[in-house]
C-alpha cells in the first residue's frame, strides 16, 4: 500500500503516513464525494435551497399604462391610436412571467384585447358613416348644380343671380337657393308641378285659394298673411298669397298657377327672400311655357 499524498510505502493498519504525516483515515469519509473531474460536490437538502422569485416585470406596468392611455385616446381623440395601444399592451403582457404573475398577465391580456375590439368597432362605425356621407354627397352633387337658368320639359326661365339648383329629370319640379341648403338660404325658390284632371279653368280659383292659405298657416311659423289675390302668371290664371315675418325681415309669396296642358296642369311657385314685399315679376319676365 502506498501513501496517497507522497506515494511512500505504508502498512494498511497505519493511521498516519510515516513520511509526510497525512491522516490516512478521515473522521467523515462520506462528507465529501470526490468526483471524476476532481471537483467536490456538496449536497444540500431540497428545503434549504434558495428559491429566486422574479420581481413583477416592467412589461406588466407597460401593459396597464398602454391600456389606460390607449383607452383615453380611443375615446377622446382617435380609435386608431387606441388600436395601436392595445397591440402594444398585448405584446407587453406576453413578456410577463406566467409562473409567478399569472393574474397580472391575464388581466393585461384581457384589457388590451378589449381595447383592440372596441377600437376596431369604432373604426368600422366611423368608416360606415363616412361611406354613407360620401354616397349622400355624391347623390346630392349629381342632382344639384350652380346655375342662373332653369330648363325643364314644362318651362324655362332665368335668375338674376346664380343659385344652387336641384332638379328631377322625371318631373318639372325644382328647388333653387343661395345657401348650402334650403334651410340656411336667404333666397329660395320652389316649384311643384302637379297633374290633376279635376282642376279646370272654372273651379281653379275656388279650389286653390284655400289650399295655399292653409299651407302657409301650417308650414310657416311666425309668418302672418299680408295679402291674398287673384292674378295671372305668364299668361295663366293664378292665385297669390303674400306672408311676412317682420321679426326676421323675411317674406314669402306662394302662387298657384293653372296651366292647361296634356301633362302637369297645376304649378305651385314658392319664393322666399329676406326683403319684404316680394313678388314674382322678375321670374315672369323670363318664363316660357313648353307644354299647351
Amino acid at each position: 500500500m502506498y501513501c496517497p499524498n507522497c506515494n511512500s510505502p505504508i502498512d494498511e493498519s497505519e493511521y498516519f503516513c510515516g513520511n509526510c504525516g497525512i491522516n490516512l483515515r478521515p473522521k467523515n469519509p462520506e462528507s465529501d464525494k470526490i468526483m471524476s473531474t476532481g471537483f467536490v460536490e456538496k449536497t444540500l437538502p431540497q428545503y434549504a435551497k434558495l428559491k429566486t422569485i422574479p420581481r413583477l416585470s416592467v412589461a406588466a406596468y407597460i401593459s396597464y399604462l398602454s391600456f389606460f392611455g390607449g383607452a383615453i385616446i380611443a375615446l377622446f381623440i382617435s380609435p386608431t391610436y387606441g388600436l395601436l395601444a392595445g397591440l402594444v399592451g398585448i405584446i407587453s403582457a406576453s413578456f410577463v412571467s406566467r409562473k409567478y404573475h399569472i393574474i397580472h398577465k391575464s388581466v393585461g391580456l384581457v384589457l388590451a384585447s378589449a381595447l383592440i375590439i372596441f377600437s376596431i368597432a369604432v373604426v368600422s362605425h366611423n368608416y360606415d358613416i363616412l361611406k354613407r356621407n360620401q354616397s349622400a354627397n355624391k347623390l346630392n352633387s349629381s342632382n344639384s348644380l350652380l346655375s342662373s337658368t332653369v330648363n325643364t320639359s314644362c318651362y324655362s326661365f332665368s335668375f338674376s343671380i346664380q343659385l344652387n339648383l336641384s332638379a328631377n329629370d322625371s318631373s318639372c319640379s325644382i328647388e333653387a337657393y343661395n345657401g348650402s341648403s334650403p334651410n340656411n338660404s336667404t333666397v329660395f325658390y320652389k316649384i311643384l308641378s302637379i297633374e290633376n284632371p279635376n282642376i279646370n279653368q272654372t273651379n281653379f280659383m275656388g279650389l286653390i285659394g284655400p289650399v295655399i292659405v292653409q299651407d302657409i298657416k301650417q308650414s310657416l311659423n311666425g309668418f302672418s298673411i299680408v295679402s291674398e289675390k287673384q292674378t295671372t302668371f305668364a299668361g295663366n290664371l293664378a292665385f297669390a298669397v303674400l306672408a311676412n315675418n317682420n321679426s326676421a325681415n323675411n317674406s314669402v309669396i306662394e302662387e298657384g298657377v293653372y296651366h292647361p296642358s296634356s301633362g302637369a296642369n297645376f304649378f305651385d311657385i314658392i319664393y322666399s327672400n329676406d326683403y319684404p314685399n316680394v313678388d314674382l315679376s322678375s321670374l315672369q319676365s323670363s318664363w316660357t311655357w313648353k307644354k299647351y
